[in-house]
């Protein structure tokens, strides 16, 4: 699992946890909102992900643009900056309304 995000890794590990934080194998903080998808790419690279084995999950346009850019599924979760009818406009391959669903869905 990997993180991209314009957040900085010690906002984005003090927001998971120390637990939750040693689970994911790849970083790439303090990203511009507008450079993501090269990001992604990166940590799809550093992590021998293939990019039909991968999704990026968000809540913004922007995350959603970047994952088409990045050619990878987006999955649009219903809490954070943008509605979730705007996402539901960027046809994303899933739609999580909760944390606990991400799981449920992908594992």
């Amino acid at each position: 699992m990997g993180i991209v995000s314009s957040n900085s890794r010690e906002n984005v590990e003090r927001v998971l946890g120390a637990e939750n934080a040693k689970l994911i194998a790849h970083f790439a903080c303090g990203v511009s909102i507008f450079g993501k998808a090269a990001r992604v790419r990166e940590v799809l690279l550093r992590s021998g992900v293939e990019r039909k084995g991968a999704i990026y999950i968000g809540d913004e346009i922007r995350d959603a643009e970047a994952a088409r850019k990045a050619r990878i599924a987006f999955g649009a979760v219903t809490w954070g900056q943008h509605s979730i009818k705007a996402l539901r406009a960027e046809g994303p391959a899933e739609i999580f309304e909760t944390i606990g669903e991400i799981g449920d869905k992908l594992c």
